[in-house]
């Protein structure tokens, strides 16, 4: 196929494909006209890939893009004036008529106007100190400044839409300095400046969300004539800001850059391409995959086998100067039947061939996973290991899962005293339980003896005085926090290992000790200290990892992790239960907009996810305690919050065949009794995309049903694909959530292996208080309060014993 002009060396042997070379030559003869020169495409490509793995760039593109759409390029906000002047477009509404609940931006000109001039700035704002003092202070100076517009435009806000505010703004603005309000127009007292501050942000959000996607379509098809284009012209825009890695025109230096998106072929589909030399144009080499299996019958007897997936072939542009050259090799082990494309260049003959594209992304899918294998049995041996493996793990458990799909689940119930109520209960290791009572106090049980090994006086109860803490504070909290069914007593628990830390109405946060081994009758708590810079701090919830770091949410608005490292150290010092640590600071910190009101870690992320009063849920990192994104789900405050593991399903070729993935969700629960379900976006690497870590937009309804008819207290996962969750209706619901295929994916939508998550709920266990508050779980039993003065176990795995019995 090739023609006889071309210098084409291959050395044939018997089932393997040796390495393609193709020299720099003169063109070859090809009855088709050559094509126009394609440096453009090839200069998009290379700015879709840095964009994807430099931050800065895609921030400064995404900037960009959100000027030239809305901003800039906007003139529905300009009108030109027979003198030549600019001016505001006029409103479109009558002034008589009142800015409603429910208005429309677009209604409104001079006010979306205000909102477009300060967009850049809320976005940087969003990427450099997201949900911090100061953007809390940007958005209630946009509140102003919109209501001072409005003001002087005529306008006025429907005061039954916007009244009943219960915390004036003067007390959320006060900054040091001059004050850059003093000149607007004051907001009424009783102005609920909340419903106001939440329709802003959700416009911000609404066009932010709208410029990610543009970007994404851009990067992902950059050859496409539109989006090289806009690339371009935002590349040129941009080139001058000093601080940017912007890959220089005419840079000359070897490179590979995946011209087309990586495809899956068949077999059939590999034997009618062949490659073919199309030209030599301003110093790149192009190639085309034409007809493969063609070329490949011509110069060897061998022919490619392909396995149901089909191999993956990677389209490639290599750069060219004098002295380099480029080689391509598809070489096949006839026993896999998989093929691994070989990357070589003049320069580098001698040398071990490498299989992994010097200009792949990190995050590359294919790149890696070519490059992860010295050969293709290893690859075919590593993935039937790893299906084994997850096989032999599903088997030992069926039995369990079985008993938790049909409520088979025997139930014990352990008092912990005649005259005192579980509030919260924490489960690190079978048998032991922590728990904290109506009075304040923690109770160690040991569930499977079914007795109270040691008991401790610890917080005040509701009745107490709250301490450190104000009286109006505590009042706003409980409230935010329980509703109308506060049960009192210990606010949140954790146990790890021989360490146990609580939270009570006072503020603070104690810790203890469990001494004694597991089994002895005489195991104690024993006072370990508490965290002197929380005194007077009311804490909603406390987790612990697996590195030791105890983290720490909090009603100020913020998140702080503690190690407890030194403290162990020195434990055997620790005498007084009055002991204070005092460390210089928290080993992580985050700021939040509103209260956190409930928090969960997920390690296998390697982030966390708070639940705030604003009716929102907020992610965070673990590895250096920096704020990601929130996404607002409830008029009302979100109560509980958790990450869950799931399988989804995935097209992996071009004929739909389907491979079994990881998939994780946040769920979140709301004072109204509604449960969210929002899956996330995971990178091929296993990582989550901090870019845009939730893959729903605006419009999607991530609620599932049935609801509760109280407050979702608590949000507990006894394994992959389940999740139980507890209200104030009196009833802990078990529930499965699996991954379903996209189906209404566009081009325009960010290639992910998250796929919207369907939830049912498929048994209810009642029979629990109203003020049932938290529950927990290790996979085989279910802990949880509810019971008066009882704990109640059901033991999910009771069945399978007794059967081995």
């Amino acid at each position: 196929m090739a023609n006889e002009s071309s210098s084409v060396n291959i050395a044939a042997a018997p089932g393997i494909i040796q390495p393609l070379v193709i020299n720099a030559a003169p063109s070859l003869q090809d009855n088709r006209p050559p094509k126009r020169p394609r440096v453009k495409e090839c200069r998009a490509v290379t700015i879709a890939r840095q964009a994807r793995e430099d931050d800065a760039l895609y921030r400064a593109l995404l900037v960009r893009i959100l000027r030239d759409q809305y901003i800039d390029g906007d003139d529905k906000f300009r009108i030109r004036k027979d003198d030549g002047t600019v001016c505001i477009a006029p409103n479109t509404l009558d002034p008589a008529a009142k800015i409603c609940d429910n208005f429309t931006w677009s209604h409104y000109p001079v006010l979306e106007h205000v909102l477009r001039s300060h967009m850049e700035e809320y976005y940087e704002m969003s990427w450099t100190c997201a949900q911090s003092k100061q953007q809390q202070l940007f958005n209630n100076h946009l509140v102003r400044l919109i209501y001072h517009t409005a003001t002087v435009n005529g306008y006025t806000f429907d005061p039954e839409s916007f009244s009943g505010g219960s915390v004036p703004l003067t007390q959320r603005s006060k900054r040091d300095g001059k004050n850059e309000d003093e000149d607007l127009t004051p907001l009424p007292k009783d102005f609920h400046w909340k419903k106001l501050r939440d329709r802003i942000r959700c416009y911000y959000k609404t066009h932010v969300q709208n410029s990610k996607k543009r970007l994404s379509t851009m990067i992902k098809n950059p050859h496409k004539a539109r989006n090289r284009d806009a690339l371009l012209h935002a590349v040129d825009l941009i080139k001058d800001q000093p601080h940017l890695n912007i890959p220089a025109k005419d840079d000359d230096r070897q490179v590979v850059e995946v011209y087309h998106p990586t495809h899956a072929f068949t077999g059939e589909q590999i034997q009618s391409l062949s490659v073919r030399f199309r030209e030599k144009t301003a110093g790149y080499l192009f190639f085309q995959l034409d007809m493969l299996a063609e070329f490949i019958e011509e110069t060897t007897e061998s022919r490619i086998m392909s396995p149901s997936t089909g191999p993956l072939l990677v389209i490639a542009l290599a750069a060219y100067s004098a002295n380099n050259v480029m080689a391509f090799a598809p070489s096949l082990n006839q026993r896999s039947a998989y093929i691994q494309p070989q990357f070589a260049t003049g320069s580098e003959k001698g040398q071990e061939p490498t299989y992994l594209d010097p200009a792949c992304s990190i995050d590359d899918e294919d790149c890696i996973a070519i490059a992860s294998y010295s050969s293709s049995q290893e690859l075919s041996d590593a993935s039937l290991l790893q299906s084994l493996q997850r096989r032999s793990r599903y088997l030992a458990r069926e039995p369990v899962l079985k008993n938790w799909e049909s409520g088979i689940c025997p139930t014990t119930k352990i008092s912990i005293s005649e005259d005192d109520a579980v509030r919260r209960v924490s489960m690190d290791h079978y048998p032991l339980v922590a728990c904290g009572s109506v009075s304040g106090s923690i109770y160690l049980v040991d569930i499977e003896a079914k007795r109270v090994l040691s008991s401790v006086n610890a917080h005040l109860s509701i009745n107490s005085n709250a301490g450190g803490s104000s009286d109006e504070v505590k009042r706003q909290a409980m409230e935010k926090m329980y509703g109308k069914l506060d049960g009192g007593g210990v606010i949140s628990i954790a146990m790890q290992e021989n360490i146990v830390a609580s939270s009570g109405r006072e503020g603070g946060v104690k810790l203890w000790r469990i001494e004694g081994d597991t089994g002895d009758e005489n195991m104690q708590l024993i006072p370990f200290g508490s965290l002197s810079t929380l005194q007077n701090t009311i804490v909603t919830s406390v987790k612990f990892d697996r590195a030791g770091l105890l983290w720490v949410a909090c009603y100020d608005s913020t998140v702080r992790a503690y190690d407890l490292s030194q403290w162990n150290e020195n434990k055997s010092g620790i005498d007084s239960k009055n002991k204070l640590f005092t460390p210089l600071k928290p080993t992580h910190r985050t700021d939040f907009i509103d209260s956190v009101l409930d928090m969960h870690l997920c390690e296998e992320l390697n982030i966390g996810v708070c639940a705030t009063s604003d009716g929102g849920a907020a992610l965070f990192s673990l590895e250096d305690g920096q704020f990601f994104v929130g996404l607002m789900l409830f008029g009302v405050a979100a109560r509980s919050v958790s990450i869950v593991k799931h399988e989804a399903e995935t097209n992996v070729d071009m004929n739909g065949t389907t491979e079994k993935v990881c998939g994780y969700s946040v769920l979140c629960g709301g004072m109204d009794g509604i449960i969210h379900s929002i899956p996330l976006n995971i990178k091929s690497n296993g990582r989550i995309d901090t870019n845009e870590p939730f893959a729903v937009t605006d419009e999607t309804d991530t609620s599932i049903k049935p609801r509760h008819t109280g407050p979702v207290m608590c949000l507990a996962s006894p394994g992959e694909g389940m999740f139980v969750s507890g209200g104030q209706d009196g009833a802990l619901r078990v529930w499965t959530i699996s991954g379903l295929e996209e189906q209404n994916e566009t081009p325009e939508s960010k290639p992910s292996h998250c796929t919207l998550s369907k939830c049912k709920c498929i048994y209810a266990l009642t029979g629990y208080k109203l003020w049932l508050g938290s529950a927990c779980t290790d996979g085989d039993k279910l802990v949880s309060d509810g019971g008066e003065n009882n704990i109640i176990v059901r033991d999910y795995a009771r069945q399978q014993q007794r059967k081995q019995s």
